[in-house]
């Protein structure tokens, strides 16, 4: 990030504040209507160095505009970088709201809750170019886009609560000239550190004991390894995945018809768990994710419960329907 190359950097809600690339962000200014809010003060901010640029807010409940001013010499390339985090709504849909650069939509729809959850930093970069007064974005004018010699930010009510923004940087030139790919490379490593929590929190649910069972050897990704959509047939690829596979098909298939209304559930689920994660624990077994409630989140599911809904998927079908055989769902 070159600090020499920002236009304007507005902490809106907030105080002056120098981030931790050297850009100094002005006390909250060139802004018409809206309240300020210190609300997120509240909270920590993940997923940034710079917490407190997301802790300091601007709303309206209309609409919210900024007037930066520009350079004499405006003409070229720009990246509005647009600084959020949601510190109030616990759940999605319930702030959504949209930015406009004049007339034109830049944003839509815009659910920070649904992009990275609540206390989350996010980030949205937004590439235009000026040319004779004459702001383009996406190869189109977006109208009445500049007015003299400012830049007009609009934030517009949408369909749930009202528009806000945390922090405005305006930088001449282009994504190379900011910290997006850094930004880009951090967000990664967080989602898959999410999807590490999600996998981990799933299995432990199929535990009364994970505390004991469950530990971060167990539950690292070298473990656990998933083909996508290859067919039945592999959904256990190794010469022991395919005799577990196998056996357990046959086993269920005999205990499905001899006892179609027995709750197996109750009576095998953990010891198949305990089975699997500790007499063949560190072995890669590797198997497929079937399009069924199952594997919705496409996370290793040792259990009983797993292979007689592969069947009832597949091969039972028909019987569940008409109650012929009492299935276990998930």
């Amino acid at each position: 990030m070159e600090p020499s190359k920002v236009i304007a950097a507005i902490n809106c809600g907030g105080d002056e504040y120098t981030d931790s690339n050297g850009v100094t962000y002005d006390k909250d200014k060139y802004f018409n209507g809206g309240t300020s809010s210190d609300h997120g003060l509240s909270f920590s901010i993940k997923n940034t160095d710079d917490e407190i640029l997301y802790q300091t807010e601007r709303w309206s409940s209309e609409t919210l505009t900024y007037s930066i001013p520009l350079k004499s010499n405006m003409n070229g390339k720009y990246v509005l970088i647009l600084k959020f985090s949601e510190v109030y709504f616990n759940l999605k849909g319930e702030k959504v709201f949209n930015v406009a650069l004049g007339k034109e939509t830049i944003l839509k729809n815009l659910d920070i809750y649904a992009k990275v959850g609540k206390a989350e930093a996010y980030d949205e970069y937004i590439e235009f170019e000026i040319k004779n007064k004459q702001v383009f974005y996406k190869n189109k004018i977006s109208k009445d886009a500049i007015d003299g010699d400012k830049l007009k930010l609009n934030f517009l009510k949408g369909r749930a609560d009202n528009p806000k923004i945390n922090a405005i940087l305006l930088i001449k030139g282009t994504l190379k000239d900011t910290d997006y790919t850094e930004k880009q490379k951090r967000n990664e490593e967080n989602r898959k550190k999410k999807m590490k929590q999600m996998r981990r929190e799933e299995l432990i649910a199929l535990r009364h004991d994970a505390d004991e069972l469950y530990d971060e050897e167990q539950l690292n990704d070298d473990n656990f390894s998933i083909k996508k959509d290859t067919g039945f047939f592999s959904i256990f690829s190794t010469p022991l995945g395919i005799y577990i596979g196998g056996s357990l098909v046959l086993f269920a298939v005999l205990i499905t018809n001899f006892f179609p209304f027995f709750p197996l559930i109750i009576m095998f689920s953990n010891h198949f768990n305990y089975f699997i994660l500790n007499k063949f624990r560190g072995l890669k077994l590797e198997f497929l994710t079937l399009n069924c409630p199952i594997c919705q989140y496409g996370s290793a599911r040792f259990s009983l419960e797993v292979w007689l809904n592969i069947l009832n998927q597949l091969f039972f079908k028909q019987n569940m329907k008409t109650g012929k055989i009492k299935g276990v769902w998930i």
